[in-house]
């Protein structure tokens, strides 16, 4: 594992599109399970230093020895070359980066590593291994180390990653197939989050990164309920629809959403994300992220795009460079002018080799004379050993695409190519960093189509190596992540569209200068300012707005209300105005009325007040220092004919805050011109799927459209919800000023301008002026309500009033002292209230017994 000092703890690993430098490869016994091969295989000699490292902090503490013999599990296990580092949280200091690797040695550290003669690697005795030897503090390093079974991480390898870039998994996957690498795959999981909790400090920040650790973040909530989690993915996220394969599709989801943020490099990959958490979980989402729900741990996660970037230095250094020069020059004379397109891949099916083989050839075909003044260089990376495993593919398939890329390269030399020379040039070998600049800097055209990748480093780097030479044309696949941000830059090609790429190709060939400069000035503009250490800058900056915004929203289940402390506070001498915030629906009213529900009680207007809570009401209004607010998304006409003649003596707040009642005065609109034109295109919506969903039924108001399936099959009612979502979201809610909102059993369409929370603060800025003779210490808040997350915003606005401090009410009674204000929830359930009152029986109890006493005591003053 390698941490920021302090701040993040991850697996040595990168995506499989990073292309890692030899000076970052190290021999160590902790690599296998967050190793990538893939990465291995597309080792290059690049003696560049990495990007620097976004942040620095005081230094994590010296790794310890495991316990019970875990020198002994680690003796025998052969060495992999493990990449150290991640875009953006890498080493620039050369100096610091040797005394890591020397560190990660560990059973070297003094000893002379062996030679087997074999394969030509090296071999290392791990009963050796010397941690309190070879500890050094200011590497701010914590090896994790892995067992063999555990080492092969076969999950990511054979099934998460592959589907990731659309590929669909084996068949008996979850039944034969993958039962026992997810069983691995958990336990590196449950690994990592041991050690990261043998150094966690309060206020440290963890930072986990990509698809080998999606378990990870829950993991460590269980265990660290108020930690600062952190998760980016560097590679793709793919459609809800391929993501939906999986059959561990819920635990992965919901291992990330315990989260504070969530990170993406394309906004794409983002909004597949939240669409599968809709399809899967059934969450609520925002454009922002997941809010706090029990679907997701409890925990709110902000989603944000952080596009990642490279290090530009090391290639405009050696681009500047005599040696360089002269190579360019070198090269130049033997293409003799003729146009030099260029690929530089791995071996890997992700990458479209036979797809440009083919699309090269159909541009020959469309335009022969062009077969004598162009070449089409493509170099792949080889394997370094034969022993190797990619991530995404497997040796057959690597076999595979060699034959294809032979076969279609012969074919075009064949009959497009002279004596003098032939039109593809097609080599499988290594190159040095030093080797592959010229190149990069020669080409006319850099043909980058990927068929699935997050980021392309090879468009990058092509780009930088353009700025001193002739500023070539990138053709890119609109497929790769970087699409979205070199787009306008590139021409974008889809990969399977031969016809079209070959006319790229064309374009590109025979662009002029003027746009080739002002293409490529936009694209170098770009990749300068969106380095690897911005890309880390901008992730923490994110990374403190979730944990800001998220420390405001975050659930637990509160302790059940006391009747006998609200009664004590309550009738407290102290106490001179009490101020009495009540729910409708589920908190007045039990959800189930007669067999029936609220909602189908509403539309038929039979929705009342019970004796019991009529009266208790009625006392409590009596009392000149108390004053009650009732707070509903139902209609005007609903609340009147429910609370009968007790409408007059309260305030009233309808339409989810949208009207408001003073007592003694009538209904008036927050606002006058509501953008309503949303609501017809979602009525119908919600007709089709009353249809497709029997039993379910829509609930309207003058404001609001609802969908309520508490009466159908629960399963299949939950199902038809996800897929209601999409609906709405794709469909008429995409440019309007409406919030979906997700209730128990329930899918409400509202506009969004106005909510409880919002008129609440307006009504108690009015009782509670700001040069009132009450102090706030003389003032009594109760609040209970049955109300949806979206709507929990009352009692942090309750909070604020009762305590004037600025900490959510998510807190708890610790927050603020036990008689200034009680925030209760209807149901056991996580919330951010302070407590939570058993059922709407519950409730009425409480206030038929505050009722009781206060009659007792008005009759009692009456006698003195």
């Amino acid at each position: 594992s390698k941490c920021l000092p302090k701040e993040a703890i991850m697996p040595l690993s990168q995506s499989d599109e990073v292309i890692p430098t030899n000076d970052a490869v190290v021999d160590t016994a902790a690599g296998g399970a967050g190793g990538n091969p893939s990465q291995q295989d597309m080792t290059r000699d690049i003696a560049a230093p990495l990007p620097p490292t976004p942040a620095t902090a005081e230094a994590c503490p010296p790794p310890q020895a495991p316990a019970d013999g875990g020198a002994s599990s680690r003796a025998g296990t052969p060495l992999e070359k493990v990449t150290v580092g991640s875009p953006g949280i890498e080493i620039a200091d050369p100096e610091l980066r040797d005394r890591l690797k020397r560190y990660l040695k560990g059973g070297t550290h003094g000893k002379k590593a062996t030679d087997t003669g074999g394969g030509g690697g090296e071999t290392q005795d791990n009963s050796h291994w010397d941690i309190e030897g070879t500890a050094d503090p200011s590497l701010n390093c914590v090896p994790v180390f892995l067992d063999d079974e555990t080492m092969d991480d076969a999950y990511c390898q054979s099934i998460l990653s592959p589907l990731f870039h659309y590929r669909t998994p084996p068949i008996g996957t979850g039944y034969e197939v993958g039962v026992e690498e997810w069983s691995a795959y958990a336990r590196v999981n449950s690994i990592f989050c041991d050690m990261v909790r043998s150094v966690y400090e309060e206020g440290d920040i963890i930072l986990v990164f990509d698809y080998h650790l999606m378990l990870l973040p829950k993991l460590l909530r269980e265990h660290l309920p108020h930690a600062h989690i952190g998760f980016y993915l560097s590679t793709v996220f793919p459609s809800s629809e391929m993501y939906r394969i999986l059959p561990q599709r819920e635990e992965l989801l919901r291992g990330v959403l315990a989260a504070n943020l969530v990170g993406f490099h394309s906004f794409q990959y983002k909004r597949h994300f939240l669409t599968a958490c809709t399809r899967v979980l059934g969450v609520e989402c925002k454009a922002e992220g997941i809010e706090a729900c029990p679907e997701a741990g409890g925990c709110g996660s902000r989603v944000v795009t952080v596009p990642r970037g490279i290090n530009p230095d090391p290639w405009l250094s050696e681009m500047n460079k005599e040696a360089t020069l002269f190579q360019i020059q070198e090269l130049s004379s033997k293409f003799q002018g003729r146009k030099v397109l260029l690929g530089i891949d791995t071996l890997d099916y992700i990458k479209g080799i036979p797809h440009k083989m083919m699309a090269f050839y159909k541009f020959l075909h469309n335009y022969p004379e062009w077969a004598a003044n162009c070449i089409y260089l493509q170099i792949t990376l080889p394997l370094e050993s034969a022993g190797d495993e990619e991530i995404t593919i497997d040796k057959a398939d690597r076999q595979e695409i060699l034959y294809q890329v032979y076969q279609v390269a012969g074919a075009i030399n064949a009959q497009f190519g002279s004596f003098d020379a032939v039109p593809v040039h097609f080599l499988h070998q290594r190159f040095t960093f030093q080797e592959l600049v010229p190149v990069y800097a020669l080409a006319d055209v850099g043909l980058i189509t990927s068929l699935r990748e997050s980021l392309s480093f090879t468009a990058y780097e092509f780009i930088l190596c353009q700025q001193s030479t002739n500023r070539g044309v990138l053709i890119l696949s609109e497929f790769s992540g970087s699409a979205q941000s070199l787009g306008a830059a590139a021409i974008c090609v889809n990969p399977w569209d031969t016809n079209g790429f070959a006319a790229a190709i064309h374009d590109a060939v025979i662009m002029n200068d003027e746009e080739k400069s002002k293409r490529h000035e936009y694209a170098y503009n770009y990749v300068m300012k969106h380095t690897a250490h911005r890309w880390g800058e901008r992730l923490l900056d994110e990374f403190k707005e979730a944990i800001s915004e998220m420390e405001m929203s975050s659930l637990h289940i509160p302790p059940l209300l006391s009747h006998d402390e609200v009664l004590r506070a309550f009738f407290h001498p102290a106490i001179k105005q009490r101020i009495i915030v009540l729910g409708f629906r589920g908190t007045l009213f039990p959800s189930k009325l007669g067999g029936g529900d609220v909602y189908a009680a509403e539309i038929f207007g039979h929705v009342r007040l019970s004796a019991l809570n009529q009266q208790s009401l009625s006392v409590l209004a009596q009392d000149p220092r108390n004053v009650i607010i009732i707070a509903s998304s139902s209609c005007r006409s609903i609340m009147d004919k429910a609370l009968g003649t007790l409408k007059d003596r309260v305030w009233m707040m309808a339409e989810n805050g949208h009207c408001v009642k003073a007592i003694g005065d009538s209904w008036k609109w927050e606002k006058d011109d509501l953008d309503l034109s949303w609501k017809e295109a979602v009525k119908d919506i919600l007709k089709y799927f009353v249809q497709r969903t029997p039993g379910s039924v829509t609930y309207e108001t003058e404001t609001s459209v609802s969908w309520v399936y508490q009466n159908t099959q629960r399963d299949h009612g939950a199902i038809q919800a996800r897929d209601l979502l999409i609906h709405l979201w794709a469909g008429p809610l995409v440019a309007s000023g409406a919030d979906v909102v997700v209730g128990t059993q329930s899918v409400e369409v509202r506009h969004g301008e106005v909510s409880k929370a919002s008129a609440l603060d307006k009504i108690l800025a009015t009782i509670i002026p700001s040069e009132s003779s009450v102090l706030p210490s003389e003032r009594l808040f109760l609040c209970i309500g049955n109300f949806l997350m979206r709507d929990e915003d009352v009692f942090t606005t309750i909070h604020k009033y009762a305590s004037g401090l600025e900490t959510p009410a998510s807190e708890g009674p610790k927050s603020t002292t036990a008689s200034s204000h009680f925030c209760a929830t209807v149901g056991r359930k996580n919330s951010r209230a302070q407590y939570h009152a058993f059922d709407a029986q519950d409730v009425g109890f409480l206030l038929a017994k505050l009722s009781h006493r206060q009659a007792a005591a008005d009759n009692k003053g009456a006698r003195h």
